[in-house]
């Protein structure tokens, strides 16, 4: 089976109110055009076509084959929140089970790759778009990690619409989270660049810290790294203890 691939995937279950609600809300309010790729139907951004928006059959929490379909970058859940308390919110999380409990799909002790800076920027739009839909009574927050799909490779976060029917069915709420997963699409991308702004502060620091000569004289006694010095320029080998072990089978 031909895997469907983009960027960004964002999923609504069809059996999920709140969710067919959102996915109306985000073909009424942007420019997405149904299309087929490989026998399934799916909804591509025209401005964007590495973002696609996918129906899926059965509910989210048990989706737990998704990636034998799919493959992007980061994987958006668009459904619904459900709490006895019935508080409106608009909350996100990322799907996983902490205990040996599965009784809403996932796997015993198993949490999916958790885009800590994609989460932090899906509140963000939340918020936003809440107050601009009138909506600053409604609790947005950051949801405990308590159900499924296991997804192993993909990072995957839900943004969610609750917590009772009278919610799931607001159109005012569903286009305030429409609009936070489309226009924050770019929360990938925030990922990876946050992660290659780090990388760089790391470059630079660790560039200034070998300036000292005291640094080099301390590195070059250390156990754990070896230090040359040719014609001028500096080399630092840091073993990868692990690697070691594995290939020379000591356990």
């Amino acid at each position: 089976m031909k895997l469907i691939e983009a960027d960004v995937i964002i999923f609504t279950p069809k059996p999920d109110i709140a969710s067919q609600n959102i996915k109306r809300q985000i073909l009424k309010n942007f420019d997405f055009k149904e299309m087929e790729l490989f026998g399934r139907r799916v909804y591509c951004n025209k401005e964007d076509r590495k973002i696609l928006l996918v129906d899926l059959e059965e509910d989210s929490i048990y989706a737990e084959k998704i990636e034998e379909s799919f493959r992007a970058k980061l994987f958006i859940f668009a459904t619904r929140h459900s709490a006895a308390s019935g508080i409106p919110a608009l909350l996100t999380h990322t799907p996983g089970n902490w205990t040996s409990e599965t009784l809403y799909g996932g796997r015993p002790r198993k949490v999916c790759i958790a885009p800590a800076l994609c989460i932090k920027e899906a509140l963000i739009q939340l918020t936003k778009y809440a107050e601009e839909n009138g909506l600053s009574d409604w609790r947005v927050g950051l949801e405990v990690t308590h159900h499924g799909p296991y997804i192993e490779h993909v990072p995957a976060i839900f943004m969610e619409l609750g917590s009772s029917k009278k919610q799931w069915s607001s159109e005012v709420a569903a286009r305030a989270v429409a609009q936070a997963v489309i226009e924050g699409k770019d929360l990938e991308n925030a990922y990876l660049q946050r992660i290659k702004e780090l990388c760089v502060e790391l470059l630079k620091t660790t560039a200034e810290l070998l300036k000292d000569r005291e640094i080099i004289d301390k590195l070059k006694k250390s156990a754990f790294v070896e230090v040359e010095e040719v014609e001028g320029k500096l080399y630092v080998l840091i073993p990868d203890a692990k690697t070691y072990i594995q290939g020379s089978g000591r356990t």
